[in-house]
């Protein structure tokens, strides 16, 4: 008798077939979550820049401004429109695509706290690869957040 032992070439065919066919299956997929993750990360540190710049304006007590960049995938956080005190480029694709109107490429925090465009709500929205999007208010309060 002999011992057979190890796959003939069909079984594993068979079972490289059945790993590509989940791999189309689930590669979509993953792509999306993906993006989906990096843009709300970037939303999250966005908002989280937006928050220390409003403590830093209150700590300070002086002018704190988040200003865009140019081509709209980053931005700075600086003091009194002088020194900037942290620069961040977004990742993944992920890019600002609506910025607040009264003040153009500006988000900026008095020395109390409150927005220095206390006449509106300022919102920035922000996009990834797919256009999903994701928006960041910030109220005449100073009080910044995701909207429901």
């Amino acid at each position: 008798m002999r011992c057979k032992s190890g796959f003939t070439l069909i079984e594993l065919l068979i079972v490289v077939a059945i790993f590509a066919i989940f791999a189309t299956i689930g590669t979509p997929a993953f792509i999306h979550w993906r993006n989906n993750a990096s843009l709300r990360g970037n939303a999250n540190n966005l908002k989280a820049d937006l928050e220390l710049a409003k403590l830093r304006a209150m700590q300070e007590n002086t002018s704190v401004s988040l200003i865009f960049d140019n081509n709209y995938r980053g931005y700075e956080v600086r003091i009194n429109g002088g020194n900037t005190i942290q620069k961040v480029s977004m990742t993944g694709g992920v890019k600002v695509n609506t910025l607040p109107a009264a003040l153009s490429d500006t988000i900026q925090f008095n020395g109390r706290g409150l927005s220095a465009d206390i006449a509106t709500t300022q919102t920035v929205t922000i996009v990834n690869s797919r256009n999903d999007e994701k928006k960041i208010i910030v109220n005449r309060l100073g009080h910044i957040s995701f909207p429901e």
